[in-house]
């Protein structure tokens, strides 16, 4: 802004938007939004237009090595909301108005689509949204606009009791062979239980193990993390990222002949994350999974590792998502012996569900699964155990101001 326009006195010029929910501007697609543009002067101006700028982009982009044809880059971009007004009206019939000094308000409102998707931060693609205010001066300085914008987030509802299935407890079991066939290496089982396959932001997932190492080798720990895994489209190709959004570890070394067992062990589901799928953008895909590993003692690149995949669907809101796992007989501890229970005649020690407890196992680390290269991986059929995890969930606030600082200009 020039030293001219700047003696013209605007003190402030802020956009208030009415629904604030938690310090966070979120929304609902199909939802009105509603706010003020609040110039304050110490001085009387004469203001040409005040427009308000609703913007909803997505974009992907990487980069991907090739040994003869050099770096390739990939973008693609989509349009979700796209949106200008005068919030004068008057200008638009005399051309120009004087504002006067002291707070000066002025009121908008705006529709917002049913179709948008919800915001979404990843490694290589985002879902942004930004409301944009610009006030223009008189022709005489037409160059000297000033702007002002917001961020804020759209949040889609998914109703989970529109999936019963999902809804119930399941169960999975799995027993793995250790070495090859002739050599009579034993072998490892695993039972993974949990009270459902659907969950909402800020619900926990409970879950129950049992595992049996009637191998040779060493069992050196249990595993398990929840899974956002991203899929990234773009010129016809794509690109997987996996970030642990929860995760539990258990630093114990399990003999030949013994056995393990989790009880009630929560995963926490993450307060700000995007529901299942990101209905609406068609260049980003979100699915979820649990993913449990029983990590074995020997050469990491071996591939006799025992792991378990659980697919979850993540929404906003559901039937009855509120029971706990003591007051449903079948997600009751799978074992009701008193001491030490028992497994085709292994003991099995329990696992702690204390949390103070359980950081003395040891956190787990991004080596949870073994370290593969995320950055280039184009094959879907990849398992997620060999990927390395990347955990980019951050403040929804921050997150969304700096990544949508680009958008203001």
């Amino acid at each position: 802004m020039s030293e001219t326009f700047r003696r013209q006195k605007v003190k402030s010029f802020e956009i208030v938007l009415e629904h604030d929910i938690d310090e966070q501007y979120q929304y609902v697609p199909g939802e009105m939004m509603k706010g003020v543009v609040v110039v304050t002067c110490e001085q009387p101006i004469t203001v040409q237009q005040i427009l308000i700028t609703l913007q909803g982009e997505g974009n992907v982009i990487w980069e991907q090595q090739k040994a003869v044809k050099g770096l390739n880059k990939f973008k693609s971009h989509e349009i979700y909301l796209d949106h200008t007004e005068n919030v004068i009206q008057s200008a638009a019939v005399s051309g120009s108005i004087e504002l006067e000094v002291g707070v000066n308000e002025f009121p908008f409102y705006c529709q917002l689509s049913d179709s948008l998707p919800s915001s979404y931060i990843g490694k290589y693609g985002s879902v942004t949204y930004l409301i944009k205010a610009q006030l223009r001066p008189d022709r005489k300085f037409a160059a000297d606009a000033m702007i002002t914008n917001e961020p804020f987030l759209v949040l889609r509802r998914y109703d989970l009791s529109l999936e019963p299935n999902t809804l119930q407890p399941y169960e999975v079991s799995h027993t793995q062979r250790i070495g090859a066939a002739c050599l009579c290496g034993g072998k490892v089982t695993a039972f993974v239980k949990i009270n459902r396959r659907s969950f909402t932001p800020g619900e926990d997932l409970k879950l129950n193990v049992d595992v049996t190492n009637g191998s040779s080798l060493e069992i050196t720990s249990l595993e398990a993390a929840i899974i956002m895994v991203s899929r990234f489209s773009a010129s016809s190709s794509f690109i997987q990222n996996y970030q642990t959004i929860s995760k539990h570890a258990d630093q114990y070394a399990i003999e030949k002949g013994e056995g393990r067992r989790w009880n009630d062990i929560r995963l926490t589901i993450p307060p700000y994350i995007p529901e299942s799928g990101l209905e609406g953008c068609d260049i980003i895909h979100l699915a979820y999974m649990l993913v449990f590993k029983v990590q074995m003692n020997y050469n990491p690149k071996h591939k006799d590792n025992l792991a378990l995949e659980i697919p979850l669907t993540i929404g906003t809101h559901g039937v009855n998502l509120n029971e706990d796992l003591e007051d449903d007989p079948t997600l009751r501890p799978l074992y009701h012996r008193q001491g030490p229970a028992s497994l085709n005649g292994i003991q099995l020690p329990l696992a702690s569900t204390n949390q103070e407890e359980d950081d003395v196992l040891g956190e787990i680390d991004h080596s949870l699964f073994e370290k593969g290269s995320a950055e280039e991986l184009l094959c879907p059929g990849q398992p997620a155990a060999d990927i390395a995890l990347l955990l980019l969930i951050v403040p929804c606030d921050s997150y969304m101001r700096k990544q949508n600082a680009a958008m203001s200009s």
